[in-house]
């Protein structure tokens, strides 16, 4: 069975996105050589919570960070720790997951 959204709920999955869109860029912008990758993390999450979010990934079945960053070789679901720094050149993908006002982003 197909469930339309509301007007309403669109507009809730839109900020959820844009959350997410807005963190994404944000931590392009601090992403610099001599970070850590947990550096990353927190930045993530302390702007999404400060936000008004929730993080999905963080303890969803037993995953210990907030967002996944891989860099280089890693393909996805790179665990963020702070013994793996930033270098020049560094090729780094983040991926966020936000819940905010009942929807996901």
């Amino acid at each position: 069975m197909i469930s339309y959204k509301t007007p309403q709920e669109i507009e809730k999955m839109q900020a959820a996105g844009e959350l997410v869109a807005r963190a994404h860029r944000m931590v392009r912008e601090s992403i610099r050589p001599g970070l850590s990758t947990y550096d990353l993390d927190i930045f993530i999450r302390d702007y999404v919570l400060q936000a008004g979010g929730q993080l999905l990934f963080y303890k969803y079945r037993g995953f210990p960070a907030n967002s996944c960053i891989s860099i280089n070789e890693e393909v996805v679901h790179g665990i963020p720790r702070k013994r793996r720094k930033l270098e020049d050149g560094d090729v780094v993908s983040v991926d966020i997951g936000v819940k905010l006002k009942g929807f996901c982003g």
